[in-house]
């Protein structure tokens, strides 16, 4: 389950919101399936997700490894550097295309984007 935040704030705040709410950034079992549902119900473009870069990987907050074989929305899975982080793409027709991840680099705390707790 999910609570989404149509708030429009970096990964920082973002996560502070999430936080201050007693969740954390959402960790989506089936990446694909929440970005259908996402873009079948609400407007929204992109939202963040709770995952870093550690300078090799997107690693969740939980600890696990994000690999190639995550439905990456393009080559953005290069971008893993400690200031990378994730986002997820829901709209003009992707995640039925099956690319939904989306890595960001450098801009955990310049691009806003709406949010997803879980």
């Amino acid at each position: 389950r999910f609570v989404r935040f149509s708030q429009n704030m970096n990964w920082i705040n973002a996560r502070a919101l999430c936080r201050r709410n007693g969740l954390d950034l959402y960790e989506p079992y089936n990446s694909t399936a929440i970005a259908i549902y996402l873009d079948d119900n609400f407007s929204d473009s992109f939202y963040w997700l709770g995952a870093r870069g550690n300078g090799t990987y997107q690693i969740w907050l939980s600890g696990g490894e994000l690999t190639r074989d995550e439905p990456w929305y393009s080559t953005y899975y290069q971008y893993v550097g400690a200031n990378s982080c994730l986002a997820i793409i829901t709209h003009s027709g992707y995640p039925r295309r099956g690319g939904v991840l989306f890595g960001y680099t450098n801009q955990c705390t310049t691009r806003k984007e709406d949010v997803l707790c879980g």
